[in-house]
């Protein structure tokens, strides 16, 4: 079997409601959905997703596809989708860095390969632990009255009792008198991180460690700029809350860095960041040989990249951490003609071959404006 097309399609999705980082509001997915046609008629499918742009990464959508176009697609076009380690080598040698494009292009290797073989991807990388993950549900209006509704809400609906709340956009004190309303209004079971993407600096991060020891919160995700290993090592050292590192953590040689330099108690793992499926299981695996916690975050993906997300936390070591998986639940419509199933507090792997999930090829189209 052999690599015949690969073709992009840019589409754009209005969330529900806006999902504010450090950097500012997102309103909308953004991704680069990349169709990969074999000479046998296999198709298969893969996600770029970069909401805001060339923000949370020097990646964007215009990037992603004029490297996929100008340079991925050339390197792959003619090999074996099957082999899909190889087909991670020859992108790695083809351009430099650039781990959200290789990511689409990898996916839908995979996605092709389970098809083939008539397995889902999770058993071509280890075979599949478990069969749902534990859900993080992100809050990021930045309203705390709407963020109380939201979180009972999807308790409600959906059985999730772990959350996710993005700060860093506004002054810490407003951030943390936020955060304080939100857990006196909702169930003491209910269990709250913080994610401040880089958007503290050392001082603020010292002034609000014991203010969030003093109200419960578990973990807070990268509070410093990401090259900032040693004052993550500082935040560290206090103990009051567990450190994890996101943007910090980008592949396996960060995650081995941040280890020599004792700068965070967990990380977080994303496909995108990390090149793909292969580069996730690296980080994680090295992460596993120190002993560091992990869970698994997104880029708010549609249906189609949380599923690859999904595939792969199946097959990790140890999930307790659970996944932020939001995508499907937040945006208007999706581009699967299958649905990503939370229930229970958990978000259930697709079965099915190869990523699982049926997309809608018709909805793509019409999403790019493609002919």
């Amino acid at each position: 079997m052999k690599i015949a097309a690969i073709e992009t399609f840019e589409i754009r999705i209005p969330y529900r409601r806006n999902h504010t980082l450090s950097s500012g509001p997102l309103y909308g997915a953004h991704s680069v959905i990349v169709r990969l046609q074999t000479d046998e008629g296999l198709i298969g499918a893969g996600e770029a997703s970069i909401p805001g742009g060339p923000v949370w990464s020097e990646e964007s959508v215009s990037s992603v596809r004029a490297v996929i176009e100008e340079y991925l697609a050339a390197a792959v076009i003619g090999r074996d989708p099957l082999q899909c380690s190889d087909i991670a080598a020859v992108m790695s040698k083809a351009v430099r860095g650039n781990p959200f494009a290789r990511a689409a292009i990898e996916m839908a290797c995979f996605d092709v390969a389970g098809q083939a073989l008539g397995v889902p991807v999770a058993q071509l990388v280890g075979g599949r632990r478990r069969s749902s993950v534990p859900m993080v549900w992100s809050l990021a209006s930045g309203v705390v009255e709407q963020e109380i509704e939201e979180a009972q809400g999807v308790n409600q609906r959906f059985g999730i009792s772990r959350f996710k709340v993005k700060v860093g956009h506004v002054d810490a004190a407003a951030d943390l008198e936020r955060v304080r309303t939100l857990m006196r209004n909702v169930p003491e079971n209910f269990q709250i991180r913080l994610d401040a993407n880089q958007g503290w600096n050392e001082m603020t991060a010292n002034w609000a460690l014991p203010r969030l020891q003093d109200l419960g919160v578990t973990i807070l995700e990268q509070p410093l700029p990401k090259g900032d290993l040693a004052g993550m090592a500082r935040l560290k050292q206090q103990g009051r809350v567990a450190i994890m590192a996101d943007e910090s953590a980008m592949n396996a040689n960060d995650v081995i860095n941040i280890i020599r330099n004792a700068s965070a108690d967990m990380i977080a793992l994303k496909l995108a960041k990390a090149g793909g499926i292969l580069g996730t299981l690296q980080s994680a695996s090295v992460a596993d040989a120190a002993g560091l916690p992990y869970y698994m975050g997104c880029m708010m993906d549609t249906g189609l990249g949380t599923a690859a997300y999904l595939q792969t936390a199946s097959a990790l070591k140890d999930m307790s951490y659970g996944a932020a998986l939001p995508g499907p639940l937040m945006m208007s419509s999706d581009v699967l003609s299958t649905e990503i199933v939370y229930r229970d507090g958990n978000i259930e792997v697709p079965a099915g071959p190869g990523l699982g999930v049926e997309v809608d090829w018709h909805v793509v189209e019409q999403l790019s404006n493609k002919p």
